[in-house]
């Protein structure tokens, strides 16, 4: 995982942007 990546796909791809909010989020909750 390279969060230094992410500003550039969301410029970038919409969608995997979407992906990576979602894969963020399950991430939340299984460590919060």
């Amino acid at each position: 995982m390279r969060l230094s990546k992410k500003p550039q796909l969301r410029k970038g791809i919409p969608d995997t942007d979407k992906v990576s909010g979602i894969f963020l989020f399950v991430l939340k909750k299984a460590y919060f």
